[in-house]
């Protein structure tokens, strides 16, 4: 059932059997294991007859480490031991993937400790959920290092890197982005060498450097250097069904359409064992509907064929294809059910206005909007104007007497409910242009993306606070708004907040709070003197730096986003009407609808060397911009090719970062040294500028001191490009604090399109959609229910 995990450029079956070999032999130390087998199995629960069979001779509780599931455990043993006094039990706890502090404590101070035979931890971190893909489905990790300052998560991604190298080998080369992605590395290269210390003494175990190494490279990319993303809605089959029912350990569970009760969901399994999901999962939805037809063609042709063969060796053949052919006919009546209602979620009012105040795809759209803007400008709205509706019919349904916007906000949504259930069918507007009547018009020409009238008020946000839409709804446009603007204007920030509180209530302040630390929404006019100061090298360190840290990254990627990173990383494709296969950039563009990540800039800038076209033009004007020293230097650095990590930055008394950054820069200098020393090639020319011109500190690392394995090889003398070899570069990307299944889409449609021959692999600490990413932000504030005197 899981020989799918072996079809990907790794093995990724070797990691599951480790992790199923370790667990097995946990179980070994328990008495009467049966070969492994289980006689009961339930769930812990606070039932009060819940207890164990009277033959049961050991209780295994392998749980998730948290004080109600250890509240569960002792309430469990009380019991147990109070019906079963005359047996003997032992009672064992697997914690996965590590027993906490402070459920430790919480053990002793109920007195269970003594009843507890044993206590073991199964490091069950990083999980294959698919053939490229290994996740530790842990959607809160970014908060849990950016704002609550817990460090755990990051430390179990680390396990989780290095079982992976245990198995697969070491990466020769580490490269990371980002505070948090350096702080990565650096654990990585500090738990390794004690790993390997351990080890010394047991000859039994190899030396991580002496495993054969399946990889060319590791990408580590901190999720700070690109927190936009997150923020926009997917548009990929994939990244829709994440939006809608959410995607856990490669399952979804779809909701029946009259109920949404969790014993009437379906459970559907998503991975590359669906080989019509692997040829879906990575489409924008618009190409969904042709696949499935097609699809559909060719099983019923099978069908067909079935009916009309009539040799014994053609019967024989098609006998065999039977049960693939039930199953792929099984597998389109699910997806063909699942595209049906994505099309009922993605054509509601509520997804489409959400979308286009955020981009805007092809001009001709555009060229509608405005030409129904224009055709508005005459168009007096009865809503604003104080008058009449008057439709067909000649009856009059709402009459305003005052302007809405005056009004009271209870008014005002009861206003809102009224009028959302008016359609404009029955009425007339110059051109014939209908639409569903609402208080704000239902196209918007200002886009964010584009940067259209980002630094007012948009009208679908104050729409969607009117309706009380689910406050995240509100949340991503705000955040997605301040990033590509660098930040709100305080007037305008100090609206949307008042309007907000006002209308979902005092209990989100420190939601809003939160956001302002992290960077996602805040006041433009505080990062207004750190304009330049975009790769000032701030480190996280244990405690205390980290926040700063995200927060610095964050706004400065946002503050650069409108005015050079959009340019200069292309990342914004305008559409064309040529049907080139081998343009990249459209065919990344297609993921997110004209928008390439920046993260996926990243990869394709580290992996492959990517340049836009638009670098010399950019250094030209850079130079005749004045005598400014920072400018020059800048210059000098795009049109040298030379790297700008700590050199060309000054901070706010004009003094430059390079004293503060030279321990920085010096370790990188040297890990470039032994590169090219040991074979192999540094980032390039093109890969410097684009990594340096996005903000965030930036590390190298070299793990092999010699080359050995495949990458031995590879590679030759030092300067010298790679040797081409019939197997495709593997190249490891991790992301922390999660990653969204559109990225991965685009870095799998990067490596089929590149003529590089290489293969990704993904580990991430979770995946991500809008909703979630801002639910893990979000603290609202429980009220307390005051008795009265």
């Amino acid at each position: 059932m899981m020989g799918y995990l072996s079809s990907g450029p790794l093995n990724l079956g070797d990691l599951k059997n480790s992790y199923q070999n370790e667990f097995l032999t946990q179980l070994d130390r328990f008495p009467s294991p049966k070969e492994h087998g289980v006689s009961n199995s339930f769930l812990l629960e606070l039932s009060e007859d819940t207890r164990s069979p009277p033959d049961c001779k050991a209780v295994i509780f392998v749980i998730n480490s948290n004080i109600k599931t250890v509240d569960c455990i002792w309430s469990f043993i009380s019991r147990d031991t109070k019906f079963h006094k005359s047996s003997s039990k032992e009672y064992h706890i697997v914690a996965v993937p590590s027993f906490s502090y402070a459920c430790k404590n919480y053990l002793k101070e109920k007195d269970v400790s003594r009843s507890v035979s044993s206590v073991y931890e199964f490091p069950l971190t990083l999980l294959p959920v698919d053939y490229d893909v290994v996740s530790m489905e842990e959607p809160e990790c970014y908060m849990n290092y950016s704002l609550a300052q817990r460090q755990q998560d990051i430390y179990q991604f680390v396990q989780g890197l290095l079982r992976f190298q245990s198995i697969f080998g070491l990466f020769p080369r580490l490269v990371s982005k980002g505070a948090k992605a350096n702080e990565v590395a650096r654990m990585l290269v500090r738990m390794r060498h004690e790993a390997e210390s351990a080890l010394e003494s047991k000859t039994s175990n190899a030396p991580l450097n002496e495993v054969d190494s399946q990889t060319d490279m590791l990408i580590i990319l901190d999720r700070s250097v690109d927190c936009l993303t997150p923020l926009l809605s997917q548009l990929t089959y994939e990244g829709l069904i994440n939006e809608k029912w959410g995607i856990r350990y490669g399952v979804t569970r779809l909701t029946d359409s009259s109920s949404e009760a969790v014993d009437q969901m379906k459970r559907v399994t998503l991975n590359g064992s669906d080989e019509v999901f692997a040829e879906l999962r990575d489409q924008n939805f618009s190409s969904v509907g042709s696949i499935l037809s097609k699809r559909s063609k060719e099983v019923s042709a099978l069908v067909t064929e079935t009916k009309t063969v009539k040799e014994l060796p053609e019967l024989r053949r098609v006998v065999n294809q039977l049960p693939e052919l039930r199953s792929a006919r099984a597998a389109l009546e699910i997806h063909t059910s699942i595209a049906e209602k994505l099309h009922k979620f993605v054509y509601t009012d509520v997804f489409m206005l959400s979308l286009s105040a955020q981009q805007v795809r092809h001009t001709a759209a555009i060229r509608k909007h405005q030409h129904i803007q224009d055709d508005r400008q005459n168009f007096k709205w009865p809503i604003f104007n104080d008058e009449l509706i008057q439709p067909e019919n000649g009856k009059t349904r709402f009459d305003f007497k005052s302007n809405p916007r005056r009004r009271s906000y209870a008014d005002r949504l009861q206003q809102v409910g009224q009028i959302s259930a008016l359609h404009l069918s029955s009425c007339k507007m110059s051109r014939h242009y209908w639409m569903v009547f609402s208080p704000i018009p239902f196209f918007y020409v200002s886009d964010f993306l584009n940067g259209f009238e980002t630094d007012k008020a948009h009208p679908y946000i104050e729409e969607c606070i009117l309706r009380m839409a689910p406050i995240e709804e509100v949340l991503q446009l705000m955040c997605i708004q301040s990033f590509c603007n660098g930040g709100l204007k305080q007037k305008l920030l100090e609206y949307y907040k008042r309007e907000l509180l006002q209308v979902y209530g005092f209990e989100h302040m420190f939601t809003l709070d939160n956001l302002d630390r992290i960077g996602l929404l805040y006041d433009s006019s505080t990062n207004a003197g750190s304009g330049m100061l975009t790769h000032l090298s701030v480190d996280a360190g244990p405690i205390g730096k980290t926040q700063h840290a995200a927060r610095h990254t964050v706004t400065a990627v946002s503050s650069m986003f409108g005015t050079s990173l959009k340019k200069n990383l292309r990342l914004l494709i305008p559409p064309t009407t040529s049907q080139d296969s081998a343009d990249m950039d459209q065919l990344l563009a297609q993921i997110y609808s004209g928008y390439v990540p920046i993260s996926v800039r990243l990869v394709q800038a580290l992996s492959l060397g990517w340049l836009p076209k638009t670098v010399t033009a950019t250094a030209g004007q850079l130079m005749s911009t004045g005598p400014s020293t920072l400018m020059t230097k800048t210059a000098s650095a795009l049109l040298t090719g030379k790297s700008l990590v700590s050199g060309i930055r000054s901070d706010v008394n004009g003094n430059d970062y390079a004293t503060k950054s030279s321990v920085s820069s010096v370790s990188v200098s040297s890990h470039q040294s032994q590169l090219r020393s040991s074979g192999v090639t540094v980032l390039s020319e093109n890969a410097d500028f684009i990594v340096n011109l996005t903000p965030g500190a930036l590390h190298e690392e070299l793990q092999l001191s010699r080359v050995t394995g495949k990458l031995g090889e590879l590679l030759e003398t030092c300067g010298t490009e790679p040797v081409p070899r019939n197997k495709a570069k593997v190249i490891a990307v991790a992301f922390v604090g999660g990653i969204t299944h559109a990225e991965v889409s685009a870095l799998r449609t990067l490596a089929a399109i590149s003529d590089a021959n290489l293969e990704f692999i993904f580990i991430t600490t979770g995946f991500l959609n809008a909703r979630t990413f801002l639910a893990s932000l979000s603290q609202a504030i429980q009220p307390v229910q005051l008795l009265p005197f």
